[in-house]
C-alpha cells in the first residue's frame, strides 16, 4: 500500500510527492557520511601498501583490507535504506513510535561513553563484560539469559581472537582489574 503525504508551500496546495520518514532520512544521510569516511581513509591507507618486505603481506594492506570491506558495507547500508525509505513513507503510527527509538539510541549512547571512560580503570575485559549487556538493555532487550550470555559469547570471542590469537594487548585497568586481566590474557 502506497502511502503519499501533502507537501507545498501552503496547505491545500494540492501538489503531492512521496517523502522519507525522519528516521529513514536521518539512516541514508548517516551511512552516507560513514561510506564517504571509509572512501576517505582507504586513500589515505594506499600510502601505507609499499610497506613490508616484497612477496608479503605487509602491515599496510590490513587496513586497507578493513576500509574497503567497511566501505562496500556501508554502501549497501545506503542502498538497503534508501530503497527501503522510498518503500515505506511514515505513517503517524511510526512518528509516534520514534521517540522511545530516540530515548533508546541517547541512552545506547551514554552507556558507550561510559564504556570508554570506563576502559582505563576496570580493563578491557571487564568493562566489555558490562558494556555488551548495559547497551543491550539500553536498546530495548530485556531477557536475562540473552544478555548474561550476549556478553559471556562477545567477551569470548573477542578474547579468543585478539587477545590470544592474535595477541594485541588490551588496556589492563588499575589495581585489582589489572591482576584480573593478566589472569584472562
Amino acid at each position: 500500500m502506497d502511502q503519499k503525504r501533502e507537501v507545498g508551500l501552503g496547505e491545500g496546495r494540492g501538489r503531492e510527492e512521496r517523502t522519507f520518514s525522519r528516521w529513514k532520512r536521518g539512516e541514508v544521510i548517516f551511512f552516507g557520511l560513514s561510506s564517504a569516511f571509509f572512501l576517505f581513509m582507504s586513500f589515505e591507507a594506499l600510502g601505507q601498501l609499499g610497506h613490508g618486505r616484497p612477496g608479503e603481506m605487509g602491515s599496510g594492506v590490513w587496513p586497507l583490507i578493513a576500509l574497503s570491506a567497511c566501505l562496500g558495507l556501508s554502501g549497501l547500508q545506503v542502498y538497503l535504506s534508501w530503497k527501503s525509505s522510498a518503500k515505506a513513507l511514515s505513517p503517524p503510527e511510526e512518528v509516534l513510535e520514534s521517540k522511545p527509538r530516540r530515548k533508546e539510541l541517547v541512552l545506547a549512547v551514554v552507556v558507550f561513553a561510559l564504556y570508554l571512560l570506563a576502559i582505563p580503570w576496570l580493563g578491557f575485559f571487564l568493562s566489555t563484560f558490562l558494556f555488551v549487556p548495559a547497551v543491550s538493555w539500553a536498546l530495548g532487550e530485556r531477557r536475562t539469559r540473552v544478555l548474561v550470555l550476549g556478553a559471556i559469547v562477545v567477551t569470548g570471542a573477542i578474547l579468543g581472537l585478539f587477545g590470544w590469537f592474535i595477541s594485541i594487548p588490551f588496556p589492563k585497568g588499575v589495581g585489582i582489574f589489572a591482576s584480573l586481566s593478566r589472569l584472562l590474557h
